[in-house]
């Protein structure tokens, strides 16, 4: 059975919402008058302790539409009552910090947060105290389980943060083991930016008859955006991405990769040719990644190479564009990693460095989110990193460079028509109870 409900162009007032003075008090303390669309669809059902699959962009007020309900259900509890997992130190840092500001005026609620990476004793001593929620990240947990050191038979409700992430990360083992510890009985929240066919299958063993709720529009957080994409003759990526950010001049980027290693090298590639470059990856320790996020916000670099996982849970202002060195295979990252520009209303600018093999992500893109891919020329090289005039910049070998790129994308048409074929097989939702709202 699938319902539909109507979209409401009135905002929804935290007021108006079955929650507590303690929780109204909180929320006016932190300036939180209206409910984001998330928040309003969510809060509601998770008080009621339904299962829920929700899709909803970093930066949407996520965090606090499945922290209100645990505080609103869970307040008063004398045992571990809620677990919430993140892919990232950070992130679940970030969780904690949320749970505590809002759970300030309900004392008898409490929060902790266990990772990697810090003293294991200590958080045996604050894991003893019985705090009503833990948030962590899966290794750490599956250590104190394996312990005995945490105990979670009487978890009431678990949740799943960024949990496509979680599962391209390689936590799906870490998942399993951690589910054959909490009781049967529980409510289940999975909350994710995109919903891959992995996301979906975990979900299906997981939850119990969960509702749905997507938050996203086809193009939500990338139909804004100015989107262009150049196609490579094959090599030379990086000589490319120097070129195009000497070209474009940005104030402030945000560089993706698929890989840390990728990461790693790009950034040192762009700090070796004097571009104001630092990376940001997932295997970095909680002092290194502050450092280079206060580096960021302080203007002293201006671009920031990122893995996906590692760049969900920051939070820059005013960045003027998003760069895709490398495409992800999920049409959904792309839009994903998009939003990050174009925020409080400001034009964002898109660009990506597309082989041939890229070209199925760009046709999915074009066909099945509507979006709007300009392809332009590659960047040439600027005149500071030239020496003299080559025959490379010849009009015949501008000719012979616009020959070659035709071919390629004529060799990759038949591969962009699987690719889209595949995609739209796989473009379908669990059959559960399906809510869709615009944010």
């Amino acid at each position: 059975m699938v319902d539909h409900a109507e979209e409401s162009s009135n905002p929804v007032t935290f007021p108006q919402l079955p929650l507590s003075d303690e929780l109204l008090t909180a929320l006016a303390t932190m300036n939180y008058t209206e409910a984001t669309p998330v928040q309003a669809g969510a809060i509601p059902a998770a008080i009621e302790g339904r299962d829920l699959m929700v899709q909803s962009q970093t930066g949407t007020g996520k965090t606090a539409a499945f922290t209100i309900p645990m505080i609103e259900r869970l307040k008063g509890e004398g045992n571990i009552s809620a677990i919430a997992l993140a892919p990232t130190r950070e992130l679940a840092r970030q969780v904690m910090e949320e749970a505590k500001r809002l759970s300030a005026h309900s004392p008898s609620f409490t929060v902790t947060c266990i990772y990697g990476g810090v003293s294991f004793d200590d958080q045996v001593e604050v894991i003893k105290q019985k705090p009503t929620l833990i948030v962590g990240t899966p290794g750490r947990v599956i250590d104190h389980l394996r312990r005995g050191t945490l105990k979670l038979d009487h978890v009431r409700c678990f949740v799943l943060d960024e949990a496509d992430e979680m599962l391209s990360m390689g936590f799906a083992e870490e998942l399993e083991q951690i589910l054959r510890y909490l009781p049967t009985e529980r409510q289940t929240l999975f909350f994710s930016a995109t919903f891959p066919a992995s996301v979906k299958r975990y979900a299906k063993k997981t939850l119990k008859d969960p509702l749905s709720l997507s938050f996203l529009t086809e193009t939500s957080s990338a139909d804004d955006l100015d989107h262009y994409y150049m196609l490579l003759p094959g090599v030379a990526r990086g000589t490319h991405l120097k070129n195009l950010l000497r070209e474009l001049n940005p104030e402030s980027a945000i560089i993706f990769t698929n890989t840390r290693r990728d990461a790693d090298r790009t950034a040192q590639m762009l700090t070796r040719a004097g571009l104001d470059a630092d990376r940001l990856s997932g295997d970095m320790d909680q002092k290194e990644r502050d450092r280079v996020m206060t580096k960021m916000k302080a203007k002293q670099i201006r671009f920031l190479v990122a893995t996906d996982v590692a760049a969900r849970g920051i939070d820059i202002t005013q960045l003027s564009h998003v760069i895709h060195y490398q495409l992800p295979d999920n049409p959904e990252v792309y839009i994903h990693r998009s939003g990050r520009t174009g925020r409080a209303g400001a034009k964002g600018e898109v660009y990506s460095l597309a082989s041939s093999q890229d070209l199925g992500v760009i046709y999915a893109l074009k066909r099945f989110h509507n979006l709007v891919l300009t392809e332009r020329p590659l960047p040439k090289a600027q005149a500071k990193s030239t020496k003299s005039a080559s025959p490379s910049s010849s009009p015949s070998s501008s000719s012979s460079s616009s020959q070659a790129q035709a071919q390629a994308q004529a060799q990759a048409q038949a591969q962009a028509q699987a690719q889209a074929q595949a995609l739209e097989e796989t473009k379908s939702y669990l059959p559960l109870s399906t809510v869709k709202l615009k944010s």
